[in-house]
């Protein structure tokens, strides 16, 4: 019965322990797409820029050009609404990178939080490996046995303790990072 009871939690940590170098490959794969994404929105910032540039080079031309024209005002005015417009979507993007950068920084955090937890169950599981092979140490005279059964005892309610906080803080985890893992479908 202790058997069974242990082999269920020894397999309830293995499939958390999966679980968990699951979730670490996702945020990887998630945090590999995000650097894609941000180095896309530094090139098209980059070109954005670039197409200022040269819009800039060009609106000086025209306003060279159209000074002794009498229609000076249109080009200035053509001129200050691109040149918004570009400054608007350059801001934008940078924000974008901005908020970007940041869910990187998060995931990389989550990812080292995951691998601690991840150790914390490798930890757990040798000790009650470790556990096993004490029981054929058992001695055979009735109060050393009941000393015995009593550190035993505690050592379970230490390692019962611990496995409760850390699932406590896994579910925490959970629900900051991703709630709707834990809703019912």
């Amino acid at each position: 019965m202790y058997q069974d009871k242990l082999a269920a939690v020894n397999k309830l940590l293995i499939e958390e322990r999966n679980s968990f170098q699951h979730e670490i490959k996702k945020k990887v794969i998630e945090a590999s797409k995000l650097r894609t994404d941000i180095e896309k929105l530094r090139n098209q910032v980059k070109k954005i820029e670039t197409d200022k540039d040269a819009a800039e080079e060009k609106i000086l031309i025209l306003l060279e050009k159209q000074r002794t024209d009498s229609n000076i005002k249109e080009v200035k005015e053509i001129s200050l609404d691109r040149e918004e417009d570009l400054l608007s979507q350059i801001q934008n993007l940078k924000e974008r990178i901005k908020v970007q950068d940041d869910i990187i920084v998060e995931i990389q955090e989550d990812n080292t939080l995951t691998k601690n937890k991840n150790g914390d169950i490798s930890v757990t599981m040798k000790y009650m490996k470790n556990y096993d092979s004490d029981e054929e140490d058992t001695p055979e005279d009735p109060k050393k046995k009941i000393v015995f059964l009593e550190h035993e005892l505690e050592d379970q309610k230490e390692v019962a303790k611990k496995l409760k906080a850390y699932v406590g803080d896994v579910l925490e985890n959970i629900m900051v990072t991703n709630p709707q893992m834990l809703e019912r479908k």
